[in-house]
């Protein structure tokens, strides 16, 4: 993720070795979110007081640009990225309630995230949060 490769080279290398999985990766200085997520259906949420609007499903506008899967935007202190995947099937559906605790910050967003894995076995799920 770090390479001199732009991000054209950088998305097909990580489709040669992630493929359908998706990779999210933060800078080193926290100013930066590098996206690789290659499922629609699998949602990547942002929440971030600073960003309007306040949560999205970033996934949707991955795929929406040029059929890319790549996506690059910039960090903000607070910024909660929650990820999910399924090999199987939609998992909106299963993930709808965390976007109730996205709001109340890391800890709760992880039980939340921790309770819907627990109860789906064949869901896998992922927390980053920039302090």
């Amino acid at each position: 993720m770090t390479s001199d490769h732009g991000d054209a080279d950088r998305e097909a290398q990580l489709a040669a070795i992630a493929g359908s999985s998706g990779v999210v990766h933060l800078s080193h200085d926290a100013s930066a979110w590098i996206v690789y997520w290659p499922v629609e259906r699998c949602p990547l949420w942002i929440y971030s007081p600073n960003r309007l609007p306040a949560c999205w499903n970033a996934a949707r506008g991955i795929t929406g640009v040029a059929h890319r899967r790549l996506l690059r935007l910039p960090a903000f202190p607070a910024d909660r990225l929650v990820a999910a995947w399924s090999e199987t099937a939609s998992v909106d559906a299963e993930l709808a309630p965390i976007r109730n605790v996205l709001v109340d910050g890391g800890p709760e967003t992880l039980v939340g995230l921790d309770d819907i894995t627990a109860r789906h076995d064949h869901v896998t799920g992922l927390l980053m949060e920039v302090r």
